[in-house]
This record gives C-alpha cells, sequence and structure tokens, in this order.
C-alpha cells in the first residue's frame, strides 16, 4: 500500500492512502499533538466529507484498537518464520507479587530470556510497553520467547496466579478459575505456598502444581509423561501420593516411567513398550506370574 506525505508549512504533515474499496482517508499531524482523520468524498477525492479531530488519547485508543490484529498477525507469522518461537498471554491478578508495581521489577528478559511485547489492558493494547509501566490486575502481558523461557516466565508468578491463568487460558471466568485454583490448591496440600512464586517451590511442590494446572476442566484422561524423573526419594513419595489421589477422585491416569518399582506401585495396569511397539500389557502381578515371579 502506498502512503502518501505532504508537508504542510505552519500545521505539520498529512499523510494519505487509498484503501481498496477506493475511498481516500487521510491522517493530518499537527504540531501541536492534535490528529486529524479526513475521510474523502468518494465522488470527488479533492474534497472531504468527513473530518474528525482526535486529541492525543483518543488517536492513541484508535490505533491500538486498529494495531491489536496486526499484533497477533505478526506473532503468528514469526513462528512459521522462526522455529521454536512461542507466545503466551498470562493475566496479571490481583494477588499477583507485581500488580501495582512496574513491569521492569520482573525483570523477565534478565532471568528467563523471554520478551514481553504487548500489555493488554482494558481492551486496549500498548504495544512495546517501557520498563517503568505499572502492571494492574486485569492485565494480560503477552510474552513471546521459546517454549523453555516462556514457561520460565510462569514460574515467576505465584502458585495460584498459575492456576488461575490456566483457568483463564482454558475459558473459565474471572470468578470460577479463581474458584477452581483454590479448590486444587487445597487438594494437593499448596494453599500455604499458594502466593509464593513457584521458582521458590521445591521440586515436588512444582510437580504437584503442574498435575493440578492439568486438572484445572476436570478431564476424564489425564497423561502425565515421567511426573517423578529428576525427583528425590521424598518428593517422588509426594508426586505417587497425588497421583493416587486424582485415580480415586476418577480420572483415568495415563503415566509413562522407566521406573519399574513405580509402574507396580501405582498401576493398575501395566504395557511395556519395546522401540514404541507394546511388547507386554497386563496386571502388575499377571506380568510378574508371566517373567518368573518379582524378584
Amino acid at each position: 500500500m502506498v502512503i502518501e506525505q505532504t508537508a504542510l508549512p505552519g500545521i505539520g504533515l498529512k499523510h494519505e492512502f487509498t484503501s481498496s474499496a477506493g475511498r481516500r482517508i487521510g491522517v493530518v499531524s499537527h504540531r501541536t499533538g492534535r490528529r486529524d482523520l479526513i475521510i474523502y468524498d468518494p465522488d470527488d477525492p479533492d474534497s472531504a466529507c468527513e473530518d474528525i479531530v482526535l486529541n492525543d488519547d483518543e488517536a492513541d485508543a484508535l490505533a491500538e484498537l486498529l494495531g491489536a490484529p496486526r499484533i497477533v498477525q505478526r506473532l503468528n507469522q514469526l513462528h512459521k518464520q522462526v522455529e521454536g518461537l512461542v507466545s503466551v498471554q498470562l493475566p496479571i491478578t490481583g494477588d499477583s507479587p507485581y500488580t501495582d508495581r512496574q513491569m521492569g521489577d520482573a525483570r523477565v528478559r534478565t532471568r528467563t530470556g523471554a520478551s514481553i511485547v504487548a500489555v493488554v489492558r482494558a481492551g486496549r493494547v500498548i504495544t512495546s510497553p517501557a520498563p517503568d509501566l505499572a502492571l494492574l490486575a486485569g492485565d494480560v502481558i503477552v510474552v513471546v520467547g521459546t517454549a523453555e523461557s516462556t514457561a520460565a516466565v510462569a514460574e515467576i508468578l505465584a502458585g495460584r496466579q498459575n492456576l488461575v491463568m490456566f483457568g483463564r487460558l482454558f475459558g473459565l471466568g474471572k470468578a470460577a478459575a479463581r474458584a477452581r485454583a483454590d479448590e486444587l490448591l487445597r487438594s494437593f496440600d499448596l494453599t500455604e505456598a499458594a502466593d509464593r512464586p513457584v521458582s521458590t517451590y521445591s521440586g515436588g511442590m512444582r510437580r504437584r502444581l503442574d498435575i493440578a494446572a492439568g486438572l484445572i476442566l476436570a478431564p476424564a484422561v489425564l497423561f502425565l509423561d515421567e511426573p517423578t524423573t529428576g525427583l528425590d526419594p521424598r518428593a517422588r513419595n509426594e508426586v505417587w501420593t497425588t497421583v493416587r489421589g486424582v485415580a480415586a477422585r476418577g480420572t483415568t491416569v495415563l503415566l509413562t516411567t522407566q521406573y519399574l518399582d513405580e509402574a507396580d506401585q501405582m498401576a493398575d495396569r501395566i504395557s511395556v513398550m519395546n522401540h514404541g511397539r507394546v511388547i507386554a500389557s497386563d496386571t502388575p502381578d499377571a506380568l510378574k506370574r508371566q517373567l518368573g515371579g518379582d524378584r
């Protein structure tokens, strides 16, 4: 699209373009900061049929409303162009440790390598927010980075805020997301740590929070991929207790593990895979009998 620029001596600059529908539109930027939005008469391109005067706030609001979809489009284009790049939207709740504080206090880029590219506030998009922007309850920050770095940003948030964030992403309203988060925190014995940043949690507490996030919508089936890998024995037992509780409440748990004792202790039925193929499947006791007993 061609945008024509014309200097207006003593006034400012005029920019004009013609839309795909053939309508001519102009914006006059005055030295005083005033903006005039001009819509030309389709029958007489030299004559304005509408001249709308905008102050700074009105011009900013219009730019953000028109620019928000373009931000999403550009992010999607970046995802296609740069392998491994992802974007996430993280809500700032009233109990966030960063509510009413400057965005720079979180040191997101320094701590994670991800970048906050926009803040959505009451339907308005603040692009390229400055570090001194105060974050407010209800804001949604748009974060761009790798999967690992964006996940690390979520860890800066408190445990309760993480669960509320997942609830909101899954389509729950604010009150419903908060109520579900509190319910899961009680179920997983995380209430006392709910308002601490996840980065301060122990390994077992983090895995329990991960499992809780997977239960936001109370799924019929929960997939857990090696949930105890790298944990010490105490944290491992905490996760075992959590998983047993999930199963006891009626959720089917499909768990992958490399630990034979874990499969024996946890599973009602075990499938053994080799190079992507199931080579045996039965109850733990039946499999041990087939293999000559538990040695």
